[in-house]
């Protein structure tokens, strides 16, 4: 916070806005108060150590994403097979957290870069950052980066819903977000139930795992596995009423 203070200071008395009848006013907030999170004055180390420090903290988030599925939806494989299932998963969990480490660097470097040369500050400025720093996206794998763009585009969505609802553009719905929760989850069923073929094959796979009861005959739509899984509570309550009789 010193070394914050001291650069404003610095930069105000180069910009001759110390006196303050001068009327001077910044160009824009010097960069060694932005760099106030990993607290390196240059910018350049404060690039390295916030790309080192994402690689750090998210590494392990990944890895339960990542490992998790290879042990919960393929366990035969996985038990069959643990030490390349662990490898696989450690491999995609490095090439995910270098993805989001790689985003943050080239976004903060592009500001750096940018207030560097130009000297100036703009708004447009942190959406050309954020368009240079989705080039990170290539570290991903392709069939990644299609679940990654499905998942980024409704918290676009929402962040442009909630500036419109702050600005009364649009109005405040309660329980907005339950509504939509429920309007998405009955279409992803209605087309597992009428367009099977339209859904990917995990989301396809992920469904039939709550729907598909081991015992029964693969149902050909959802309401067949919905009538599977009554006629079993009803075979269920059958049975224990005859214990109970005899």
């Amino acid at each position: 916070a010193i070394g914050g203070l001291s650069a404003v200071t610095a930069a105000l008395a180069g910009a001759g806005a110390g006196d303050s009848s001068s009327g001077l006013m910044l160009p824009c907030i010097p960069c060694a108060v932005m760099h106030r999170s990993t607290g390196c004055p240059g910018c350049l180390a404060h690039v390295g150590t916030s790309t080192l420090n994402t690689f750090r903290k998210c590494f392990p988030f990944y890895l339960s994403i990542h490992l998790v599925p290879f042990a919960v939806l393929s366990m035969g494989k996985a038990l069959r097979d643990p030490v390349g299932t662990v490898a696989r998963a450690t491999a995609a969990t490095v090439r995910s957290t270098a993805f989001i480490s790689a985003f943050v660097g080239l976004y903060m470097g592009t500001v750096c870069v940018h207030r560097n040369t130009v000297g100036r500050d703009h708004k447009l400025l942190y959406y050309a950052a954020g368009v240079v720093a989705a080039g990170a996206l290539l570290i991903e794998k392709k069939s990644r980066r299609a679940e990654l763009a499905l998942y980024l585009m409704p918290r676009a969505v929402d962040s442009l819903v909630a500036m419109m609802v702050g600005k009364r553009m649009l109005p405040a719905v309660p329980h907005a977000e339950l509504i939509l929760f429920c309007a998405v989850s009955g279409g992803l069923m209605h087309l597992y139930e009428n367009e099977p073929d339209t859904l990917a094959s995990f989301l396809k796979g992920t469904i039939r795992r709550f729907v598909h009861r081991p015992k029964a005959p693969m149902p050909h739509s959802a309401s067949m596995a919905m009538m599977q899984v009554v006629a079993e509570n009803d075979s269920e309550e059958e049975e224990e009423e005859e214990d109970e009789g005899e």
